[in-house]
């Protein structure tokens, strides 16, 4: 599937193509080099960004496995989401010029910044994106304590407890439901009176959506 995505996108004439670590499966390191070197051969010379999310994937990418992956002509970068520092900062240091780090999590971009990464592809951006953009600013200008003063107001949006930032919760977890890239851009948008489509199935339901708003 992932192959003929990715040979999809090149026809669809699209910028470039993220590249997540599989789910389920556990292959070694030097599979993952397999895997996505197909991948990035597929993309035709079609940019791609690797993604390490190992909290909702079966494994982390190590830094070594992501500096071979580096050397790819057309891995423009990765998406860090493992939330280790000692690793993204590995990463940056020894990265080839060129090879982009990019925080995965809202909340770590300006450790990531402050490692040498590259700034946030963003979720919390589907709601407060100029704010991001500001923050993202005053960080390169060397403007820390505004740029922290930025954090404080999106951590209340994209917190994982639940804080609340004008009504909205971005991100929510219980037993049976997880808001987060799928309903926390649609009822994130519904709590600010914005239109909400294509929420998934399993959180469509009446009693989901009570149970999301009543947390």
């Amino acid at each position: 599937a992932s192959l003929r995505l990715t040979r999809e996108a090149v026809k669809a004439g699209l910028d470039g193509v993220l590249l997540t670590v599989p789910a389920y499966s556990k292959p070694p390191q030097a599979g993952l080099v397999r895997h996505f070197t197909a991948l990035a051969d597929a993309a035709e010379g079609l940019p791609c960004v690797l993604y390490n999310i190992p909290g909702r994937s079966a494994l982390n990418m190590t830094a070594e496995t992501t500096l071979r992956l580096a050397e790819v002509s057309n891995i423009a970068g990765i998406k860090e989401s493992s939330e280790m520092f000692g690793q993204i900062g590995e990463i940056i240091a020894r990265a080839p010029e060129g090879f982009r780090v990019w925080s995965g999590n809202d909340t770590d971009t300006l450790m990531v910044m402050a490692l040498g990464g590259y700034g946030v592809i963003s979720v919390a951006s589907h709601l407060v994106g100029r704010q991001i953009r500001a923050q993202i600013e005053a960080a390169c200008g060397g403007r820390t304590a505004e740029a922290a003063g930025f954090k404080r107001v999106r951590a209340d949006v994209s917190t994982h407890d639940g804080s609340e930032h004008h009504g909205v919760r971005l991100y929510i977890s219980s037993p049976s439901c997880t808001l987060f890239s799928t309903a926390g851009k649609g009822t994130g948008r519904d709590a600010l009176g914005l239109l909400a489509d294509g929420i998934r199935r399993m959180l469509k339901g009446d009693d989901c959506r009570a149970e999301i708003r009543e947390q």
